[in-house]
């Protein structure tokens, strides 16, 4: 009998144990975590969006020119990242390669014109505030955004 309450409480103590465990870690990434959240940074001549996607095609960024174009338009740029090395214009290829895709951050290479530049997005604790932080050789540009409910195609691109 004494065996077999000291097995339950092992038992019992192994079980809360795990449970503590478990509560504590957190294997979601970045990626999962924030599927389908966009974010937007409204300026005095461009505003900019990002929008994550746990999907192949897992960030879009979009750049419009708030500033009028010839035909009175703003200018609309718009990319869509996916790993891989993709035609990139006269200054050669873009190769796109995700380094870490942990709960806290996601971080990304991209390589162009012989540049490579280190691209970390991580979300404040609230979910409300994305910071984008650039690292390549001219230095570190650090772009804060806020959570949007705007959607990437109501901005003219597919």
């Amino acid at each position: 009998m004494k065996k077999l309450v000291l097995l339950f409480v092992g038992l019992t103590l192994i079980s809360c144990s795990n449970s503590e465990d478990d509560q504590n870690s957190d294997d979601t990434t970045f990626l999962e975590k924030y599927d389908g959240y966009g974010f937007e940074s409204i300026g005095e001549s461009a505003d900019e969006y990002f929008f994550i996607n746990n999907s192949i095609e897992f960030l879009k960024y979009i750049d419009i020119d708030t500033r009028e174009d010839d035909n009175g338009d703003d200018r609309v740029y718009c990319e869509i990242w996916r790993e891989g090395t993709f035609p990139g214009g006269e200054d050669g290829d873009v190769t796109i390669s995700i380094i870490s895709n942990n709960s806290t951050s996601l971080t990304v290479s991209v390589i162009y014109g012989g540049s490579e530049t280190i691209v970390t997005l991580s979300v404040d604790s609230t979910g409300s505030t994305l910071t984008v932080t650039l690292n390549n050789d001219e230095g570190v540009d650090i772009l804060t955004f806020t959570k949007t409910n705007v959607i990437f195609t109501s901005l003219g691109c597919q």
